[in-house]
């Protein structure tokens, strides 16, 4: 990330960038269009606040999967919990 390149600059242009790519990892690891658009949500909300922690030793996008990728993960814990109590 460019030190000059405020937060709020970097996470609208990763949304135009990767919005459409997020939101279909999310799909297809949660299977469902609701959840898989609030984990897309939530994976933004979360590159937004760790995005000081960036260090640009991967590319955005790969970094962006990840966040996506353990949202989806988070997800798929809370559901399997609300199902066994």
């Amino acid at each position: 990330m460019d030190t000059r390149t405020a937060p709020e600059e970097m996470i609208r242009r990763m949304m135009e960038s990767y919005g459409d790519a997020v939101l279909r990892m999310c799909y297809l690891n949660l299977r469902d269009v609701m959840m898989a658009e609030d984990a897309a949500q939530d994976t933004f909300l979360k590159a937004y606040q760790k995005c000081s922690s960036f260090r640009g030793e991967c590319s955005e996008k790969t970094w962006l999967m990840r966040i996506a990728i353990n949202t989806c993960r988070d997800y798929q814990r809370r559901a399997w919990l609300r199902r066994t109590d």
